[in-house]
């Protein structure tokens, strides 16, 4: 039996659980009910404009290509259009398609100053790699001929360029609590909603996380209630320090932590469902909160007594009362909670096998004076009981990611194993440093693993794609970017066919009259998503439901 007739074997129980999320809403028909069908033409326009409907009839949109987006706007004076706001409970929710766990290719959008490219005639630059240097903002992170990239852009910004491109799906955006959570009920989404826009202007998804840890813990939630928790950690690298970097964090087992992180997913998602159009091109809401330097789940665990370090898991364990069971409580309800606010949308865990400090239920730390290991959970225990609790608890809701995709052989078996037990899963590549490696890494996460969709730094996609656009010429089977992510989409459908395609080819919604009044009439306007002028347009159409007769 093959990694993908497994998958397929058991597939079939995990989804009697969340198949409600896919199920229509029930609605009694009329006897002599109609579907009504549009054609969405490659520019973004739709024949017939108008259709008059009755109640109960069906509007069909076939779309053009499976990028195609239903946007329901309002029209005021002077055809100025503006986003409704995404409403689930909403009869007349034609927001669409919505797609869940999407497949392809992602970029990493960057969690740093962000990329530009440059034309220079000058030859590559001296000290090419050196440490010290690549650390300047105008120093190239990748050069393709007499192009170069530089960090002079817009903290965390994507580069238009990515998101023009047709090979990707979408871009993975990263943000820092303490960059939109200025204090209680105090947000500033500036740089969020930028990012957001231009990637739904530009007809791509987007993936979303907010990363606390060492650089992304904002200094106010240790004034209202949360203990300020001193920690030094350098993960598996420490260059500047033996003992690691200083900071100061907040316990996943604290209630006031909690509150704090969970306001700040709350308002997150009240402000994206404000725009129809933001919220239907979410990909992936991230699980997130417990961190160390990445928004990837783990904390600093790190005990180096012999060079007169700090033992994290000491500090875990005496002063922020951290427990795995109090772990598993922070990751079960915030998934809960993003279940609730994101309805219809994948949540995808990006998973630190080891990630987190070896502390017992009783208190016990490793580095303690006389604690046996067996006393400890086991180094991978942890992350196991999260995975095991959200495939439980959320089904296929509860998507299953590695950032570890590396050239050759090889994935986290995590994901495999989670990929055979009916989970959906991803990859984010590590380790890459060419577009030979890309492919590499690529063949890796086609033959080693049942993922649908893979994660990209975008320095090293520019690279790619500008250079290329074949990765691995010297390859048995050198592909395109764009090529890769047909694969993957491709292994969405054929693998996972009891869950809508993600990118269909057309587009429905049963309109029901909602107004009190049945001898008037009730009109709804949409646009494309994507292909829509300015917020000035007469390219929108047009849905009535007629009287009653």
């Amino acid at each position: 039996m093959g990694l993908r007739d497994i998958r397929m074997w058991a597939v079939a129980p995990i989804l009697i659980c969340p198949v409600f999320l896919f199920a229509p809403s029930v609605t009694v028909a009329r006897a002599d009910s109609r579907t009504h069908t549009v054609t969405v033409n490659a520019d973004g326009t739709f024949a017939p404009r108008e259709v008059w409907i009755h109640d109960g009839d069906t509007v069909q949109w076939v779309f053009h290509d499976r990028r195609d987006t239903i946007i329901p706007v309002e029209v005021g004076p002077a055809n100025r259009v503006v986003y409704k706001r995404y409403d689930a409970s909403d009869p007349n929710e034609f927001t669409g398609p919505m797609p869940f766990a999407p497949s392809g290719i992602f970029t990493i959008g960057p969690d740093h100053p962000g990329h530009e490219i440059e034309t220079r005639d000058e030859n590559r630059p001296k000290r090419w790699g050196d440490r010290e240097v690549r650390r300047s903002r105008e120093e190239p992170v990748a050069r393709v001929g007499d192009q170069f990239l530089v960090r002079t852009g817009e903290p965390f910004a994507t580069m238009d360029w990515t998101l023009q491109q047709p090979s990707i799906t979408g871009v993975f955006i990263r943000i820092r609590w303490n960059t939109v959570h200025r204090g209680p009920d105090h947000f500033d989404w500036t740089v969020m909603d930028r990012e957001i826009e231009k990637a739904v202007r530009h007809g791509k998804l987007y993936s979303l996380v907010f990363k606390a840890g060492a650089e992304g813990t904002p200094d106010w939630i240790f004034e209202n209630g949360v203990k300020r928790l001193r920690f030094q950690d350098g993960g598996t690298n420490l260059e500047d320090d033996k003992c690691g970097v200083i900071m100061f964090l907040g316990s996943p087992a604290d209630a006031a932590y909690r509150k704090h992180y969970f306001a700040l997913l709350t308002a997150a998602a009240g402000h994206i469902k404000e725009r129809n159009a933001w919220y239907r091109a979410l990909a992936y809401i991230k699980p997130s909160g417990a961190n160390l330097f990445s928004a990837e789940n783990r904390l600093p665990k790190r005990c180096n007594r012999e060079d007169g370090c700090i033992c994290n898991p000491e500090v875990w364990a005496m002063e922020g009362g951290y427990t795995p069971r109090a772990l598993y409580e922070f990751y079960g309800e915030q998934t809960a909670l993003l279940a609730k606010e994101f309805p219809g949308k994948a949540m995808s865990y990006m998973l630190i096998q080891a990630g987190f400090p070896r502390v017992s239920n009783d208190g016990k730390y490793e580095g303690q004076p006389g604690t046996r290991s067996s006393e400890l959970p086991r180094g991978t225990e942890q992350t196991e009981h999260v995975l095991a609790q959200g495939r439980k608890q959320h089904g296929i809701r509860f998507v299953v990611q590695n950032n570890a995709l590396t050239p050759g052989e090889g994935v986290s078996r995590w994901v495999v194993r989670e990929g055979a037990a009916g989970q959906i899963t991803g990859l984010q590549t590590s380790a890459v440093r060419n577009s030979r490696d890309l492919q590499s890494a690529l063949e890796n996460a086609w033959r080693n693993s049942p993922a649908v969709f893979v994660e990209i730094y975008e320095d090293r996609f520019w690279e790619a794609q500008a250079g290329g656009p074949v990765l691995g010429p010297g390859a048995s089977t050198p592909r395109t970017i764009g090529q890769w992510a047909e694969r993957f989409h491709e292994r969405r459908r054929n693998d996972w066919p009891r869950v809508p395609d993600p990118f269909p080819l057309t587009h429905s919604h049963t309109f029901r009259r909602t107004s009190a009044s049945k001898a008037e009439k009730e009109v709804f306007h949409y646009i494309h998503g994507s292909k829509w002028a300015a917020e000035q347009t007469d390219d929108y159409g047009t849905v009535g439901i007629l009287p009653d007769e």
